[in-house]
């Protein structure tokens, strides 16, 4: 199992046609997805395995300004560290991302925090547990993809109950409470994702 590798993703998706004013273009879609071509308006990603964090990355599908056709690429920053708790097959960290719209001067950042914690040690499985704060809006998406199968295991489908147009007004300030998850995930002789998992609906 120590060559498994895993990504932890975060992802901040607009589920709207347009959103905010005047009027930014959405990600269409209205419900969480483990797809690596998702779109997304802020995006964190962390490689790990059972010995530690290995990489980190933080990014955007970029900003579209409908009526005018402009666009523009923001930065997404991203931290990742490792908690103290310690134990054989075990590892935490808290992973959290903050980005603003490219297009508006000044705009707050959409902040996103995940702490996860990740235990091998009950035999052919993966005992996933965390929580997320962060900004209520746009919606959440967070899930496990694993390299060696292809697999991914989505946390939390979190769905936003702010409307289209104020929404953005929400991001002032890091946000809050959002969400826990636990789950178990098996694994294949290998350590292995076998198939893929899905969780319920929560409203964030």
């Amino acid at each position: 199992m120590s060559t498994t590798q895993f990504r932890l993703y975060f992802r901040r998706y607009a589920p709207f046609e347009t959103f905010g004013i005047p009027s930014f273009k959405g990600d269409t879609r209205k419900a969480a997805s483990t797809s690596l071509q998702a779109t997304s308006r802020t995006s964190g990603v962390i490689l790990f395995n059972q010995f530690g964090i290995l990489n980190k990355v933080g990014s955007s599908s970029g900003s579209h300004l409908s009526f005018l056709d402009r666009q523009a690429m923001g930065s997404v920053s991203i931290s990742a560290v490792r908690s103290t708790e310690a134990g054989p097959n075990l590892l935490s960290f808290t992973a959290q991302t903050a980005g603003s719209n490219p297009l508006i001067s000044g705009s707050p950042d959409i902040d996103t925090k995940v702490e996860l914690r990740v235990d091998w040690g009950s035999g052919k499985s993966m005992r996933v547990s965390g929580k997320v704060v962060g900004d209520d809006f746009p919606n959440l998406e967070v899930f496990i993809y694993c390299e060696q199968s292809g697999k991914s295991a989505l946390l939390v489908d979190g769905r936003t109950e702010r409307g289209a147009r104020t929404g953005p007004f929400s991001l002032f300030g890091v946000g809050g409470y959002l969400c826990t998850f636990s789950t178990t995930i098996p694994l294949n002789d290998q350590g292995y994702f076998i198939y893929d998992k899905t969780v319920a609906l929560i409203n964030i």
